[in-house]
């Protein structure tokens, strides 16, 4: 079945009067730039997003890098902590293992925070924060195991009641 064409006036229109339409030489030359332009601002635009989204997913990489080792520092002195109790209880110096680990971590993990933050001076000075807390804590966990040591077993867990490791947690 052929389809009809019709005028304006809705008359048929023979096929030997119909004429293809062709744009003129102007017309041609604008729809051809006008064409790349919007394919050139195309391109652009996908190429900044695509640079936008490989920063964004670098700095989520970099949080959770930061976040990671964070999570290890503190690990590191409850690790300690976890020693110390278990040696303040039993008196076995096997307990001393994870004290002595996580002390000895603690001061490298700290180091690895400071590497990655050292483009943020708010960070920087959380970092000193925590060092002194940690450090505070780790001494007093050196003195109890020191008074233990020493035959004060009683004194070294009356440090641990009266709670300032606690509060350093």
């Amino acid at each position: 079945m052929r389809e009809i064409v019709t005028a304006q006036d809705g008359t048929p229109v023979a096929e030997t009067e119909r004429r293809p339409y062709r744009l003129s030489g102007p017309r041609r030359l604008a729809a051809t730039l006008g064409s790349a332009a919007v394919i050139l601002l195309l391109a652009g635009v996908t190429w900044l997003a695509v640079q936008r989204s490989r920063e964004s997913t670098g700095w989520v990489r970099h949080t959770y890098r930061v976040t990671v080792v964070l999570g290890r520092t503190v690990s590191d002195l409850v690790d300690a902590e976890t020693g110390q109790r278990g040696y303040l209880l039993t008196g076995d110096e096997r307990y001393l293992a994870p004290y002595r680990q996580g002390a000895a971590r603690f001061a490298h993990d700290l180091e690895a925070l400071r590497g990655l933050t050292r483009d943020n001076p708010r960070q920087q000075a959380r970092i000193g924060q925590m060092q002194r807390l940690g450090t505070a804590k780790l001494n007093e966990l050196s003195r109890t195991i020191r008074l233990y040591q020493q035959g004060q077993a009683d004194a070294s867990r009356a440090v641990v009641r009266s709670g300032p490791g606690e509060r350093l947690m």
